[in-house]
């Protein structure tokens, strides 16, 4: 089963980290390389992360997935001289 994840964000991320989606009695690889790029949505411009994980079910039967986890800092860019001045953490599930 392929599991295809998409973060639309439209602010400065940094030190982003995805957590994969996790299971009992699965084994989840990422399955190629991760992309991202702009898309529109109801009129407002976003930018895309998109991961595709391959989850194969170890035996038969039900299985819970659980959600991957998302967690970066957004940057302060009104300010040029400091850049890389962090204002807040989002951490989303």
């Amino acid at each position: 089963v392929l599991y295809t994840l998409k973060i639309f964000y439209d602010v400065n991320i940094s030190s982003a980290e995805i957590i994969p989606p996790s299971g009992t009695n699965i084994d989840l690889t990422q399955f190629g390389h991760d992309d991202v790029y702009n898309t529109i949505l109801n009129g407002k411009n976003y930018q895309v992360y998109q991961r595709t994980y391959l989850i194969t079910p170890q035996k038969a039967g039900t299985y819970e997935i659980l959600p991957p986890t998302f967690q970066g800092q957004v940057l302060d860019t009104s300010n040029p001289a400091d850049f890389y001045n962090l204002v807040s953490s989002a951490k989303a599930k």
